[in-house]
């Protein structure tokens, strides 16, 4: 039997949209301020009586590199690294609140002092709640991690170097989402967010929206009235701030409950670089669902920056998932990227798993499984992001496909991502004097991964990434290659040792950095309790 369509297409879609996934209807995730209050104060009154799940794990690991530092050819210093990194999971989901915390920090210690040492924490707390039953929900996370200080210096997961910065995000979404009838339903959702980071030169971040839409299900004719604004300002800037706010109106279509075609039309008032103007929309939107295994979703629009466009496409079979995803927006801050959480294998293997695992719990177990016997890696590469001061149009694409077999894993991800600064596209193109974070970054990543025994498994890593600097940086170009091969072991259901070995190479033409070649083994065991 062939799946009803939604009404719209999402006007921002998920990089993945993996099958599978939980996922509720009208969900964007986004947004936190005033009302974390109220959330500490209602988290104890609606978990009270209910069991939490809780986990901990230890990783330990000892590294001999011959490049510490990570210096140019001719000045390297070996060093011997040791990292300690404690980690907590604490998790529970009922009928109307799901609430998931993984809490951990990294001790990175350099026995030779190539690098100081250092603390790495991360946070991933999040927080779905029903306040009024089939009418009023609550949604809030925070969210704490490593990422790139500098694009054009390599990836953090490589060498947790100098070139490491915390992003700190904190978001609350209240929203009222009410079945009107069977064909006419109500969304409306207020999202605030602060990002900040521990960069003295990058401003704080701050960003409210507000969605409200009103939609009728195809059947076979729809409509859908939306209206929304996004408010995005610096704390130390005023030039660079950027509201927008839209009105849109679609028509669509559907086929044998399987494609949808529609069409959308309306008014955006911009207000950027101290310049308000007034906008149409004109687009169209397409959908293709013949099932639970296989989605596609995509809309176009000619909006105040040129051509916009959003393109998810995903599909499952029980030993494979692949998802690709397009699409062009302004970004009031290129570093929320950071918080997609569609770059994670456990999303991947969960699909795969769906249908001889369908209830969610054992499924999990079972994910967790096949992540710690084979030894895998649990994020897939993705753009470094820039923390860039001013609005940014972001042009991305990415695909990913993942292989789960008796004996084998296989996995081949890749990404592109531009970002230039907001223009309109009428007008002639910014000074790139001030664009210092304008940048084209591409990359791609294969993992192999066979189990030799039921308890040892052999692994390989290839990785490559570029980034060329555009603007104000035109000329700088950054190229990293790297191999990393592991043998693992579990010495017991809860006990996992690893060595290996990996080579990486920068080459760089930035006058300020330098290129480099690293080789290093490596030991880590990881206990889990």
């Amino acid at each position: 039997m062939s799946r009803s369509l939604d009404t719209t297409v999402p006007a921002r879609a998920s990089r993945h949209a993996v099958p599978g996934t939980s996922r509720r209807r009208g969900l964007c995730r986004h947004g936190l301020t005033p009302l974390s209050a109220a959330v500490a104060v209602w988290l104890p009154l609606a978990a009270h009586g209910q069991v939490w799940n809780t986990a901990a794990a230890l990783e330990m690991s000892t590294t001999v590199t011959d490049n510490g530092a990570l210096s140019e050819n001719g000045a390297e210093r070996s060093d011997l690294i040791t990292s300690l990194k404690p980690q907590v999971r604490i998790a529970r989901r009922g009928a109307n609140f799901g609430f998931t915390a993984a809490l951990s920090a990294e001790l990175v210690n350099y026995a030779n002092h190539s690098e100081a040492d250092r603390v790495l924490p991360a946070a991933d707390v999040k927080l779905e709640s029903t306040i009024v039953e089939r009418l009023v929900f609550l949604d809030a996370s925070a969210d704490v991690k490593s990422v790139e200080s500098d694009p054009f210096q390599g990836l953090v997961d490589a060498a947790p170097g100098s070139n490491t910065d915390t992003v700190s995000t904190l978001r609350i979404s209240p929203y009222l989402d009410y079945q009107i009838s069977p064909r006419l339903s109500l969304v409306a959702r207020a999202d605030e967010s602060l990002a900040t980071t521990t960069q003295d030169a990058t401003p704080d971040r701050r960003s409210h929206q507000m969605f409200v839409r009103l939609s009728q299900k195809p059947l076979p004719l729809g409509a859908a009235l939306e209206l929304s604004r996004q408010a995005t300002s610096y704390s130390e800037q005023s030039s660079d701030d950027l509201t927008t706010e839209a009105a849109r109106l679609s028509l669509s279509y559907t086929l044998d409950g399987q494609f949808l075609v529609g069409a959308i039309v309306g008014q955006e008032r911009n207000d950027f670089q101290g310049e308000k103007q007034s906008d149409a929309i004109a687009g169209l939107q397409f959908q293709w669902v013949p099932g639970p295994r296989t989605d596609l979703r995509a809309r176009v629009e000619h909006r105040f920056f040129g051509t916009g466009w959003d393109l998810a496409f995903s599909h499952r079979t029980p030993f494979m998932t692949m998802a690709v995803a397009m699409n062009r927006e302004p970004v009031g801050f290129s570093g929320i990227s950071a918080l997609a959480s569609d770059n994670d294998l456990n999303q991947y293997l969960d699909a795969i798993l769906t249908t001889r695992y369908p209830d969610p719990v054992s499924r999990q177990a079972q994910v967790d499984e096949v992540i710690n016997s084979r030894n895998l890696r649990t994020r897939f590469p993705e753009a470094v992001d820039t923390l860039s001061g001013y609005a940014q149009l972001r042009s991305r694409a990415s695909a990913t496909l993942v292989w789960l077999g008796s004996r084998n894993t296989f996995s081949i991800s890749g990404y592109s991502q531009t970002l230039r600064r907001l223009t309109r596209s009428d007008e002639p193109a910014a000074d790139p004097v001030d664009n210092i974070s304008d940048s084209r970054q591409t990359g791609a990543a294969v993992e192999i991964n066979r189990r030799l025994t039921p308890q040892m498994s052999l692994g390989a890593v290839a990785q490559w990434a570029k980034v060329v600097g555009l603007a104000a940086r035109d000329g700088d170009e950054s190229h990293e290659r790297s191999l990393r091969v592991s043998l693992s072991r579990n010495l017991s259901p809860r006990t996992t040792l690893a060595v290996g070995l990996q080579y990486r190479e920068l080459r760089t033409t930035v006058a300020a950095l330098n290129s480099y070649d690293e080789t290093s083994g490596f030991a880590a065991l990881s206990l889990r309790y």
